[in-house]
């Protein structure tokens, strides 16, 4: 890490991520992560048959994983969990395109 000083006014800073050979997202990542990166959403909304919209999972974006989700998500017949892994993975791809773009 590069320290830096800074004082008032605002800054944005972006970077890449570390590992290239791992996924943005886990099943252990939040819910919120998705919420907050808009292409992430659009592309998990496409993969996941649009459960990432509307108040239907907004409790869930306060701290709720994917993988809570997912096992969520089993439970209402709305998925089921043994396509959980293939289709995170999906939407990792679908996302990772979305952000080269």
């Amino acid at each position: 890490m590069i320290p830096a000083a800074v004082s008032g006014g605002e800054y944005s800073y972006r970077r890449a991520w570390e590992n290239l050979d791992l996924p943005p997202f886990t099943p252990d990542s939040l819910v919120s992560e998705v919420f907050e990166n808009p292409k992430a959403q659009k592309a998990f909304n496409e993969v996941f048959g649009g459960i990432f919209q509307g108040k239907e999972i907004a409790w869930m974006r306060s701290g709720q994983t994917l993988g809570f989700m997912a096992e969520f998500r089993d439970k209402e017949g709305k998925m089921k969990l043994s396509q959980f892994p293939e289709l995170l993975r999906q939407a990792n791809e679908l996302f990772l395109k979305e952000a080269e773009a």
